[in-house]
């Protein structure tokens, strides 16, 4: 680039380097063509909305891909869904999957969800995982999105 800023959408911070996971493109000056059916639609115009399912996270983990400005990924397609028992994970990949800045979030022990995830940077693609507690409900929700995009909300941001 020339010295001129990047543009980026106002409601999900995609760019051009960086578009929607999917797809997308400027509908105007400062937002992308899938945020803006999402307000000429009436959906909230805040910055952390983006259309379809969440997965939402309690801090910012190490483990959650980063685009070269150091921002966490805002999406993420959901690939695969497997049932487990966490007491068999071994300790690195209990640090891998529950460290943050200011500690280590607790696992549940016994059945969990491990969610296999992809989520397209500025790099190319990256795979990384997240741990959910079981509950047959969950279980039925997840595996019923399989191939979806979700968008990622961090609530301490």
């Amino acid at each position: 680039m020339s010295g001129t800023a990047q543009r980026r959408c106002r409601v999900c911070g995609c760019t051009d380097d960086h578009a929607c996971l999917g797809g997308c493109s400027w509908a105007g000056p400062d937002i992308c063509d899938r945020c803006a059916r999402g307000v000429l639609y009436g959906y909230p115009n805040d910055l952390k909305w983006k259309p379809g399912p969440v997965l939402k996270f309690s801090h910012s983990y190490f483990k959650m891909p980063r685009d070269s400005d150091g921002s966490p990924v805002h999406d993420a397609i959901l690939l695969h869904v497997f049932k487990d028992d966490s007491r068999r994970m071994s300790p690195e990949f209990v640090a891998y999957d529950t460290d943050y800045d200011n500690g280590r979030y607790p696992l549940p022990k016994g059945d969990c969800l491990f969610l296999l995830l992809l989520s397209q940077l500025q790099t190319g693609p990256q795979l990384w995982t997240t741990i959910r507690r079981w509950t047959r409900n969950k279980e039925k929700y997840y595996r019923s999105l399989q191939g979806q995009e979700f968008r990622i909300e961090i609530a301490e941001e």
